[in-house]
């Protein structure tokens, strides 16, 4: 910031003002948060916003692993690790816990669903591939319905309020397999969520989306969510262009990055192709 500006911060994500925390030293950080913060001095012209994301793994830094030569009748650990990276979501539920899934190819027959503060990682988006398998059920072809997406951060939609996702995807490979998947990641009304250095390819409608939930276009949305941070992704062969029925040209196009009601995002280093 310009000499003499003030500095003005947020811990919530939400956008910093002039009526925001004033910087005066070190700033604790002892969960995980989002802190946003501007420079300004009166005359000039307010800095732009920096943001920063941090995760903290209060529970306990607790390891799960998923590995090529496991099984789902084992315990997880490092030692005895799961097969399918499903099953692994299913058992995990300690907020700051990480599934780690090694490298290799994991065909799953149902959705990812990770809870509150559960962490999911693998070993580089060259080496962990995430995929559907036989008896994956991608019969809800509603476009707006985060169902059917293949890995799913979901609370209860609005009207009702986000909850706290404290959690971050990192470094692994999301396969539709042949467009026949939905959507790559769907996070629906969590705040402060990470995902970086992941790849989303041939997904159906869409790659990843992060939203509140379905409104009207002309309603405000009654909640927004904050602390979200997108960076080093890349998505290829994931969005859609759907025709308009009475003249079956294109009504619609579906992003491979689709974002709505959202507060203070950080979006960086895309890649679309």
């Amino acid at each position: 910031a310009t000499s003499g500006a003030a500095i003005r911060f947020t811990t919530d994500g939400s956008t910093p003002t002039a009526s925001s925390t004033l910087y005066s030293g070190p700033i604790s950080v002892s969960a995980s948060q989002t802190i946003r913060a501007i420079g300004i001095l009166s005359g000039s012209t307010n800095s732009a916003v920096g943001s920063a994301a941090y995760t903290i793994n209060t529970g306990g830094g607790t390891n799960f692993f998923v590995s090529t030569t496991g099984n789902n009748s084992n315990n997880g650990s490092s030692g005895s690790p799961w097969r399918t990276v499903a099953y692994a979501a299913s058992q995990v539920s300690t907020s700051g816990a990480t599934i780690n899934v090694g490298a290799g190819t994991f065909a799953e027959t149902s959705p990812i669903v990770l809870q509150l503060g559960v962490n999911l990682s693998g070993a580089g988006q060259g080496s962990t591939i995430i995929t559907s398998g036989a008896g994956y059920d991608n019969s809800n072809t509603n476009f707006d319905d985060a169902t059917g997406s293949l890995i799913q951060l979901f609370s209860a939609p609005l009207p009702a309020a986000p909850t706290n996702g404290n959690q971050t995807l990192s470094n692994f490979t999301v396969d539709g397999n042949g467009r026949t998947v939905k959507a790559g990641v769907w996070v629906r009304n969590r705040n402060n969520v990470t995902m970086t250095n992941v790849t989303v390819q041939n997904t159906n409608f869409r790659g990843a989306a992060f939203s509140p939930g379905y409104k009207d276009w002309f309603i405000e949305p009654q909640h927004y969510m904050t602390g979200i941070n997108v960076n080093n992704c890349t998505f290829t062969n994931t969005s859609k262009d759907l025709p308009t029925p009475e003249t079956n040209t294109v009504g619609q196009s579906l992003g491979a990055l689709c974002v709505g009601g959202l507060d203070g995002a950080t979006i960086q280093n895309i890649t679309i192709t």
